[in-house]
């Protein structure tokens, strides 16, 4: 069966000696992991268009073994959000995170969507200083594994000004029922987590950090989510 796809390659790696293995995320939210014959070679016209972060049109031919990626167009390359080497580095940890917590089985548009909006946020000249955490704040709330910053883990009342994060459990904690290897987490960090997880990206842009205060944030953001993974997150380690 042949059909049309179109979507964001957020993994590629070495399929044999001449092929690749190309994992998309759909425009349907769907992960799609396909082989595209003769990409490992350094003469094929393919190979530029599936880079990673690149959004893609072509068509999957489904064989009993394999899915395939026949012909395949760039449609979005995303030129200048890839001329900021932090910025991808950034995007690394968000598209390792993507390509752990997708299964072909679970489709979901709004996490296409999601992952383009920030890619096209990213994309642009001018952008928060924090724009892939942003994008990962808010895949972690489309998939329901961020914690509450506005009230205890675990005794569930509102968190006053003093509250810790709990690696292991992975919520946060008021002063009551904060442990000794908690981490703080000041107010504005809650309310900012709070706020990146429903409004836009321009929106987030408003909020005023210091350099400490992003670093901080840029260093946490991840430690949200992985949790909830089944791997180390390689990039974040290499970041």
């Amino acid at each position: 069966m042949i059909k049309n796809v179109t979507g964001i390659v957020i993994k590629q790696k070495e399929w044999g000696e001449r092929d690749l293995l190309v994992s998309l995320l759909s425009d349907e939210g769907e992960r799609l992991d396909l082989v595209v014959k003769g990409a490992g070679d350094g003469k094929s016209k393919r190979k530029n268009h599936i880079e990673l972060m690149n959004r893609i049109k072509g068509t999957v031919y489904d064989s009993p073994r394999h899915a395939y990626l026949q012909t395949v167009e760039c449609e979005e390359s995303f030129f200048h959000l890839k001329q900021h080497f932090e910025r991808v580095f950034q995007v690394y940890v968000l598209l390792e995170v993507i390509e752990q917590s997708t299964l072909p089985e679970n489709a979901d548009p709004q996490l296409y969507e999601l992952l383009e909006a920030t890619l096209t946020h990213l994309n642009q000249k001018s952008v928060s200083c924090l724009g892939a955490e942003i994008g990962l704040v808010k895949w972690g709330e489309a998939l329901g594994i961020l914690p509450s910053f506005r009230v205890c883990g675990d005794c569930h009342k509102n968190l006053a000004d003093g509250a810790h994060w709990n690696h292991d459990k992975q919520v946060v904690l008021c002063q009551d029922c904060t442990l000794p290897h908690c981490e703080e987490l000041p107010l504005k960090y809650r309310k900012a987590l709070e706020f990146f997880k429903s409004a836009t990206f321009q929106e987030c842009s408003s909020i005023v950090f210091q350099e400490e205060e992003v670093f901080k944030l840029r260093e946490l953001i991840p430690y949200l989510l992985r949790g909830h993974l089944e791997k180390p997150l390689k990039s974040l380690m290499a970041f």
